[in-house]
This record gives structure tokens, C-alpha cells and sequence, in this order.
């Protein structure tokens, strides 16, 4: 039952029509809002969950607020609708091991399936390499300043950023987010839970493939 559930969802984030039926029927019916990639979209942001998607949306949206991103979706779908419209697409990569382990501390996920939502979501952006861009992880944390003036620059904008805003950013983060457990910032009670997470992570034996997408993506990175 549960892999029949997760079939259904891998092919509703990887079909733009039935994904954007979805978002469609979900918006209706719910408070969801959802941000995808369609024409008046500028830049397009997307990431396994837990890999400063929402650390670099916010910086950008920091230091320029008219900014029209699409974000956020974690899917396959949103990327395909990127591409599909010509819109600058940009790929978050984290290693699978902490950007698993951080998911699965915030959600409540099964650990097999984060494993395949992981291999399956850069699986397709490693086949798409050369239409998107992909920044590490590292990067996007360790220096965000110059990775938005890199897409800034992409972009054709004059604008330069002089100094850092990483705790301007996360101050901000801190203030929207209403449930604290669920910030995607680093949190010690997480990484308790992450110890143990990474060992069950490590021994499933789809996590071999996991880790091979993230080492083709990033030496595609490194050229």
C-alpha cells in the first residue's frame, strides 16, 4: 500500500499537467498557495526539501522584493514547467545523507521513500544538466552573496550585492515561520534526531543510488 501511494505521488510531481491540476483543486479547497513556474515568472528555485531552498528564496526576495520566483514545489514538474518557458532555473544539491536526515527530522516521512524521492527528483536534473543550473549546497550557504550575484548577473541586472545578509535572512525566516519545529534552519533538538536518522539512512539499500546522482551532479558542477 505504502509504495502504491508513493508511485501515485512520483507521478504527480513529475506531470506539469497533473501537477498543476492538483495546485488548482488544492488552492480551492485549502489555504495551500503554490508558486509555479509560468510566464511572469522570472527565476525558478527548486531542491530536494532540506537544501537552503527557502534560505536562498529569501535572500533574493531580501534584497530585491519585486523578484517574480517560482519555488518550493520540490518537484520535477515545476522544473519541467521552467524549462518549458524559458525561465532561468537554478538546482539546489545537498548530500543525500544530511539533506535526507534533515527532511525526515522535520517530516514525517518514510525513510525509503525520502531515499527515492531524493534519487528520483536529481536523477532528472542530472539528465537536464545543461539546461539549468545547479549550485551546491555549500555554496548557497557559505557564500550567498556572491551565488545572487552570479544569478543577478545571468540575469543581465546591474545590481551587485556589497555585503552578506545571511542574519538579516534568517532573523527574517525566524519571524514568518509560525511553527518553529517545521524552519528550515539548523536546530540542535533536529540534529539529535539526525544521529540516528543517518544510520538507518545509510544501511537502506537504495541510498547507494542516492548518493551516486549526487556525485554525477556535482562533478557536473566542477566540469
Amino acid at each position: 500500500m505504502k509504495n502504491s501511494i508513493r508511485r501515485i505521488k512520483s507521478i504527480l510531481r513529475k506531470s506539469p499537467f497533473i501537477y498543476k491540476l492538483n495546485c488548482i483543486i488544492k488552492e480551492k479547497t485549502s489555504t495551500n498557495r503554490y508558486s509555479l513556474a509560468e510566464k511572469g515568472s522570472e527565476l525558478c528555485i527548486e531542491a530536494y526539501p532540506s537544501s537552503a531552498n527557502s534560505f536562498l528564496y529569501y535572500y533574493i526576495r531580501y534584497v530585491n522584493k519585486e523578484f517574480k520566483i517560482a519555488h518550493h514545489t520540490h518537484t520535477v514538474a515545476n522544473i519541467k514547467l521552467a524549462l518549458r518557458n524559458d525561465i532561468p532555473t537554478y538546482v539546489i544539491i545537498r548530500n543525500p545523507i544530511d539533506a535526507i536526515s534533515s527532511n525526515l527530522s522535520r517530516f514525517n516521512t518514510d525513510v525509503k521513500c525520502a531515499i527515492l524521492d531524493y534519487t528520483e527528483f536529481y536523477e532528472y536534473c542530472l539528465a537536464n544538466v545543461s539546461s539549468l543550473t545547479v549550485l551546491s549546497f555549500e555554496e548557497v550557504v557559505g557564500n550567498p552573496s556572491e551565488v545572487v550575484n552570479m544569478i543577478f548577473e545571468n540575469m543581465g541586472m546591474p545590481e551587485r550585492l556589497e555585503k552578506d545578509y545571511t542574519e538579516e535572512v534568517k532573523a527574517f525566516m525566524k519571524e514568518i515561520e509560525p511553527n518553529k519545529d517545521k524552519l528550515s534552519l539548523p536546530n540542535q533538538n533536529r540534529n539529535d534526531e539526525k544521529s540516528a536518522l543517518k544510520l538507518e539512512i545509510e544501511n537502506s539499500t537504495e541510498f547507494l543510488k542516492a548518493k551516486k546522482v549526487y556525485e554525477d551532479l556535482i562533478k557536473s558542477i566542477k566540469g
